[in-house]
């Protein structure tokens, strides 16, 4: 009889505990101090500028301004819908770059780059056998 008061107990206590920590955050997100809990993903679109392998780093010139991103070991990478490393990304490709900032930095999640020839598009391919 005893461990089922202690045990009912102990459980009140923590739904108790739970509902004080629940109230201090508002359903947004955003703690009371007013900085947000969750980290936002942005996007911009540009040209490659610059690619930098020893800094791991590349430069995108988009419609505003010329922006710096940096890449680490969890930023994927694709150029003309194939993954590839940081090396491979061409210079003066068009790039698509999802990013976070971590302070002053801005973080590439994802650096996605097309440089496809655009004369072959709205041509359709023949096929033989078929007419």
């Amino acid at each position: 009889m005893k461990r089922c008061l202690i045990i009912l107990a102990c459980v009140a206590a923590t739904l108790a505990l739970t509902g004080i920590v629940s109230a201090q955050t508002n359903p947004a997100g955003k703690s009371l101090q007013g900085k947000s809990q969750v980290p936002v993903k942005k996007r911009v679109l540009g040209t490659v500028m610059s690619v930098d392998t020893v800094a791991k780093a590349i430069v995108v010139k988009s419609k505003e301004a010329a922006m710096t991103f940096e890449v680490n070991g969890t930023t994927r990478i694709k150029v003309d819908s194939r993954y590839c490393a940081l090396a491979k990304v061409p210079t003066e490709a068009r790039v698509t770059i999802i990013y976070m900032r971590h302070g002053d930095r801005k973080l590439a999640l994802w650096v996605i780059a097309e440089t496809t020839d655009q004369s072959n598009i709205g041509k359709q391919m023949i096929r033989p056998g078929r007419t």
